[in-house]
């Protein structure tokens, strides 16, 4: 949500940020209700029992360190999982300031409009490069053989 209303901001109409994080908000709240029943539908009475005593939207500090407990960081599975929210974030900050410098038109902003065209290009050349190696493996984890 944080990343998307920078986004919002950064495009600097307040109605932009005021309907793009209230969209952002109908769907992610959909997302949520849409887990929500599938978890309950495949863990039933074990998952009702966790929404009692795990409050949604709220954190509680002392359970993070025995829930990470034996957990390890693994770069592969960051890329894996959130290359395109990344991607996604960095072409609409690209887009917005294309948009912007693109709408102020004069001899000095061909340079930069150019450099972030070619930023543009980068991120999507680089999507496709992590979702391709994504798509052949390169990111599974081993697992173990009992």
């Amino acid at each position: 949500m944080l990343v998307y209303a920078a986004v919002f901001l950064l495009h600097g109409n307040p109605m932009v940020v005021v309907v793009g994080i209230a969209l952002f908000m109908l769907v992610y709240q959909c997302i949520v209700y849409a887990e929500e029943a599938f978890l309950e539908n495949k863990f039933g009475d074990a998952y009702r029992a966790y929404c009692a005593d795990i409050p949604r939207g709220m954190l509680r500090f002392g359970n993070f360190a025995p829930a990470t407990h034996g957990m390890v960081f693994n770069a592969k599975r960051v890329i894996a999982k959130d290359y395109s929210t990344v991607s996604a974030a960095l072409l609409a900050v690209l887009l917005i300031e294309i948009y912007r410098v693109a709408g102020a038109a004069n001899a000095l902003s061909l340079p930069y409009l150019s450099l972030l065209v070619f930023f543009v290009a980068v991120v999507g050349a680089a999507t496709g490069m992590v979702s391709l190696l994504k798509k052949r493996g390169v990111f599974n984890e081993a697992t173990a053989v009992c």
